[in-house]
């Protein structure tokens, strides 16, 4: 999980948050960070839970980012790994130009990534395991 939200935001590059609060950078070697993911019950059993990792960037207030070449270089190094890319719906049409793209894995994982002009997110969902 930790792994594959790493991969993306070096992929892109730049100073990722986590979703805590206050949100702090992104940084998986950070033992207390990786604590405090976000546990919870997966859609199948009672019985099991997944991890969730999400992390965000913003567009520095001078610049934009272009998420139509963002997600296509997400697109691309996903399919590269062999993974089959699902896009929810078409690019927004407002001056943000949001776009996402999700990859199904096997036991309930997945992985989101969404990119518009003024902020970038990538969202992985762990497999679901057996709770403790």
């Amino acid at each position: 999980t930790l792994e594959k939200a790493q991969a993306v935001a070096q992929l892109i590059g730049g100073e990722w948050l986590d979703s805590g609060t206050p949100p702090v950078v992104f940084d998986p070697a950070n033992q207390e960070q990786r604590d405090a993911w976000d546990w919870g019950p997966c859609d199948n059993e009672a019985t099991t839970g997944q991890y969730d990792v999400a992390v965000w960037q913003d567009a520095d207030p001078s610049a934009r980012f272009d998420p139509d070449a963002l997600t296509e270089m997400v697109r691309s190094y996903w399919e590269g790994l062999g993974y089959t890319i699902r896009q929810i719906g078409p690019p927004a049409l407002d001056e943000t130009r949001g776009r996402s793209i999700n990859v199904d894995l096997p036991h309930g994982a997945g992985l989101h990534f969404a990119a518009s002009t003024k902020i970038l997110g990538i969202a992985v969902h762990s497999e679901c395991v057996t709770w403790e």
